[in-house]
């Protein structure tokens, strides 16, 4: 279905052109930090990763778009989300018309500019919208696959510990009384520590170095927020790393990771938990735990009291990487067979 894409000119941006870029993201309330340029430029350094941000304009007036992390893979082109980013969302600047039926095409006529031009340029294409965006229709309509995702809000003026279950209460309480203290702390390094182990015990890689992490908190200084929890030996055996946004007044939930070998019980709970009230004493409003999709995390993350989010990811795949992604696995699945 054509929904008038010919009228719109889609293309990146040039490096100069993305001041343009973070005045529309600064006037829409539905952006995020995560589409900002700031945000885009120090994940393409630190993370070492090319990053473009693809745009719509009509009559020469920038009206859209949408940041990717491109790459290759099987030697074919690939566009998908940035590391240690949430999400990268297609942006639409709304018309100043009251007419809903004209508001919804436009949103439509956009968003199937963005989506014809990635998947005309690109093998694989992966989007992860923001909460804002629930008109996907554009994406169904050119066959691109979707999939729900959730987290939670929690509005951090109205938390309060007389709120929470009644195990909750406990785990924080346990730690309380087992000394464990939480303070801020600007050593990234050795929050990294606690990250290492958790990754490590559930099995899965790390998102970023250390390196990395620490130069992210240099780049973001006061924005990016590291508490950590330590026994009453002083030792640290739990971090907590959340991003800042001052001007929406959210706070993200990025990392979390705790040493099991403490063996100290409701120590997750206790850090999560001052980390809420630390948030709010800086003024912010908003507590976005980023994901919801692990049962265990998610159940853990409900108690808090949030409100259950949901959002969007969009995946386009063409034939051709389809075919080759497969033959790449039932290969390793042969070398594997052959070593067993």
């Amino acid at each position: 279905m054509s929904l008038g894409k010919s009228e719109f000119e889609v293309r990146f941006l040039s490096l100069d052109e993305y001041g343009h870029w973070d005045e529309m993201v600064r006037a829409l309330p539905t952006a995020t930090i995560f589409s900002e340029s700031r945000w885009l430029t120090a994940v393409a350094e630190i993370m070492v990763c090319e990053v473009k941000i693809v745009a719509v304009f009509h009559d020469d007036h920038l009206v859209g778009g949408v940041p990717v992390r491109v790459s290759q893979r099987f030697g074919l082109p690939v566009a998908a989300g940035l590391p240690f980013t949430p999400t990268n969302s297609c942006l639409v600047v709304p018309t100043s018309t009251t007419c809903l039926a004209k508001m919804a095409r436009r949103l439509l006529a956009i968003t199937e500019a963005m989506a014809s031009f990635l998947q005309r340029h690109y093998a694989y294409v992966i989007l992860t919208h923001d909460p804002a965006l629930i008109d996907i229709r554009a994406f169904n309509w050119l066959d691109w696959r979707s999939q729900v995702l959730y987290t939670y809000y929690i509005e951090l003026t109205k938390v309060d510990l007389k709120n929470f279950p009644k195990n909750l209460c406990h785990d924080i309480r346990h730690a309380e009384k087992a000394g464990v203290m939480t303070e801020e702390s600007r050593d990234f390094l050795q929050g990294h520590e606690m990250l290492v182990k958790t990754f490590a015990r559930k099995g899965l890689p790390l998102p970023l170095s250390s390196g990395q992490l620490a130069a992210l908190g240099e780049h973001f200084g006061e924005d990016l927020v590291l508490l950590v929890a330590r026994s009453c030996d002083g030792q640290v055996i739990a971090s907590d790393i959340t991003l800042l946004d001052r001007q929406r007044e959210i706070a993200y939930g990025l990392l979390a990771g705790f040493d099991s070998g403490a063996k100290i019980h409701g120590v997750t709970a206790l850090l999560h938990w001052r980390g809420l009230i630390h948030c709010r004493e800086l003024g912010l409003k908003i507590f976005d735990q980023v994901g919801a999709e692990n049962k265990k995390i998610a159940f853990f993350k409900a108690k808090f009291g949030g409100r259950l989010v949901a959002y969007y990811q969009v995946v386009k795949v063409d034939l051709l990487y389809r075919l080759l992604n497969r033959l790449f696995c039932l290969t390793n699945w042969l070398w594997i067979v052959v070593e067993v």
